[in-house]
């Protein structure tokens, strides 16, 4: 395995992420449930605006991860209104269960325990069940199971 290295950054290096993102939107589109069409339509651009919109009421964090010169994982997160947030984090499967989504999520926290959030959230898609061992090793167990209507 190729040596890996972290690099953290603000909003101004969120599109940094958006090959990794795509890949994320589309392993969730294929594994969800009742949403894979609106997987389908979401653009980075949309999420970018969304994540910058949130930025400007807080403040954003992103880790990176290096491997070989090419980025192989993110994650990126928030507080507002001392509320933290993991708003996404990916892995290249070709990178998972290498310690690097754990370093990442790692970096998260402690960038939140600095800004001083008092709570913590994780949103994660029906269908993408499969990460919530992941989040269980870092002390997160669902919550409330969150309902929408499929179209508004």
């Amino acid at each position: 395995m190729t040596e890996v290295s972290y690099i953290e950054v603000d909003e101004q290096g969120l599109d940094r992420i958006k090959p990794l993102w795509e890949k994320l939107i589309e392993h969730i589109r294929a594994r969800s449930v009742y949403f894979g069409d609106w997987f389908e339509a979401r653009t980075f651009s949309q999420r970018k605006s969304e994540l910058l919109t949130k930025s400007t009421a807080g403040k954003m964090h992103i880790c990176l991860a290096l491997a070989g010169g090419e980025y192989v994982g993110y994650c990126v997160s928030s507080v507002c209104c001392r509320a933290g947030e993991i708003d996404s984090i990916f892995v290249e499967e070709s990178h998972r269960a290498c310690g690097i989504g754990g370093e990442m999520m790692k970096r998260a926290l402690a960038w939140m325990e600095t800004e001083k959030a008092e709570r913590v959230n994780i949103a994660v898609s029906i269908g993408n069940e499969e990460v919530l061992p992941f989040y269980q090793r870092y002390g997160f167990f669902p919550k409330h199971i969150l309902l929408e209507p499929k179209k508004m």
